[in-house]
């Protein structure tokens, strides 16, 4: 006999005009995902069968407005209902869009402590593998034009996982631009660039400057060979100088988050407080509103330095496995954080969610508004009606 499935609905991506849906527990038969907005159907998506986990996008929502999920059987049974509010839409033309995958740890055999999370002895591709492909082929469907890797991409620095990561990072088809985190350098670790390199990818030394229409990208290395912390203010000046010579809206993507304090308040250390707070006093005065993206804490969580906005971004590979969208307009950027959502990859992800007796699953995904927010040009708010 088939176990019980306890069926939920939650909204977890969300941008202007389409919403990520993610369910879990769909029992057999044939049901429909349903979305109404002032009590007409404006969206809808089709799950046939048993489905412990899965997830699906629904466009052509509008702007704005609040939007009621269902899951209805084909006999009109409702076995689960959420609600949503799509954002606003930024004024101006789109002019551009990115993606960012970060702690993707190609080469790890498992994830979690004291009762780790393994996979069936010959899986064949891993799970970091996977959830790489779902995330980049996502990324192509979201209309990102390229992808920047936020380190962490490999998870021993070995030669076999960078020479991994660049076959998978070329098979993506976007151009792409990495840098390190601390399991790319760690010790026994090797130098990747050549591998990267030899597939058409560009990895950053120190600082690197991409333009692109409306978005000033800065990628940053924040690595330290051996150690775990992250650094910034050897590159300080060069990043704010970049930032400052920007007409555009800015960007500055890295791996190590910056820590407010000295003593990091949760594990891992990013950077820490005396090192962050100048280089972020400075970022501020030098280019007001700018936003910078970080790895590392394999958790989702948005907070404010003066107008600079700090957007941390989880991994790709566990719960609950995501990659972040950008989108450009003459007015501002919106970021949307979409969980990896191909079924290979999903039902790993998913169950990842009960390490840590379970709190794994509460802490990692964050708060809505941390994933999907929108800052335009130097007003950094969640709805663009709130400013």
């Amino acid at each position: 006999m088939a176990r019980p499935l306890r069926t939920r609905l939650e909204v977890f991506a969300v941008e202007d005009h389409e919403i990520q849906v993610v369910w879990r527990g769909v029992p057999d038969g044939s049901w429909q995902l349903v979305a109404t907005h002032d009590g007409r159907p404006v969206a809808s998506h089709r799950i046939e069968g048993r489905s412990p986990v899965g997830a699906a996008l629904l466009g052509g929502l509008p702007a704005s407005s609040s939007v009621i999920l269902d899951l209805v059987s084909d006999d009109g049974v409702v076995a689960a209902r959420s609600a949503a509010t799509t954002l606003d839409k930024l004024p101006g033309d789109e002019l551009f869009r990115f993606a960012t995958v970060n702690d993707v740890h190609i080469g790890a055999s498992h994830f979690g402590t004291l009762r780790p999370f393994e996979e069936a002895e010959g899986t064949d591709p891993d799970f970091s593998i996977r959830c790489l492909r779902s995330a980049l082929a996502q990324a192509r469907q979201f209309g990102a034009e390229m992808v920047v890797g936020k380190g962490d991409l490999t998870h021993n620095g070995l030669a076999e996982e960078w020479e991994t990561l660049a076959r998978e990072l070329a098979r993506g088809g976007l151009p792409t631009i990495t840098t390190l985190g601390n399991h790319d350098v760690k010790d026994g670790a090797v130098d990747g660039t050549a591998a990267l390199g030899d597939a058409g990818i560009d990895m950053v030394g120190e600082i690197e400057v991409v333009d692109r229409p409306g978005i000033r990208i800065i990628v940053v290395n924040t690595s330290v060979p051996g150690i775990n912390w992250g650094r910034i203010a050897h590159v300080a000046d060069d990043v704010c100088t970049a930032a400052a010579e920007a007409d555009t809206s800015v960007i500055v993507a890295m791996h190590h988050q910056p820590q407010r304090f000295r003593i990091p308040a949760f594990w891992p250390p990013g950077i820490t407080g005396p090192e962050a707070r100048p280089f972020l006093d400075q970022l501020d005065r030098a280019a007001p509103g700018t936003v910078v993206t970080t790895g590392h804490s394999h958790r989702h969580r948005r907070h404010h330095h003066g107008s600079i906005t700090i957007s941390e971004v989880g991994s790709t590979r566990d719960y609950p496995g995501t990659w972040a969208g950008y989108v450009v307009h003459e007015s501002g950027i919106r970021q949307t954080v979409h969980r990896v959502a191909a079924a290979d990859a999903i039902s790993w992800t998913d169950p990842t969610r009960r390490v840590l007796l379970g709190v794994w699953g509460m802490w990692s995904p964050g708060l809505e508004s941390h994933r999907s927010y929108v800052v335009r040009r130097g007003v950094p708010v969640d709805r663009l009606h709130e400013a």
